[in-house]
């Protein structure tokens, strides 16, 4: 195949599903499916290759942290989100 062919090819796979897939799954299923490599993957369908990698760190506290500020933010409605961070930094 060409060039140009291969690219339609992969962009017709990703297109004929009934849903939009994630960015990670539509790529791991062009790379298997036309066996391409994870460059020419990502290439064509627009994506950085570090996306399927990148894990978010979701911290222990997080919920917490969360609801504290929502909380802060109700309490003191007027104020931005500088002054509302401020004071819950000033908490510790």
């Amino acid at each position: 195949m060409t060039d140009q062919a291969l690219d339609n090819a992969i962009l017709k796979e990703v297109a004929s599903g009934n849903r939009p897939a994630a960015p990670t799954r539509s790529r791991a299923d062009v790379q298997h499916r036309l066996r391409v490599s994870e460059r020419r993957a990502c290439r064509v369908l627009g994506q950085w290759r570090a996306t399927p990698r990148h894990q978010a760190l979701v911290r222990d506290d997080e919920p917490r942290l969360v609801t504290r500020l929502i909380a802060l933010a109700s309490d003191y409605g007027r104020y931005e989100y500088r002054r509302v961070t401020a004071l819950f930094h000033r908490e510790g």
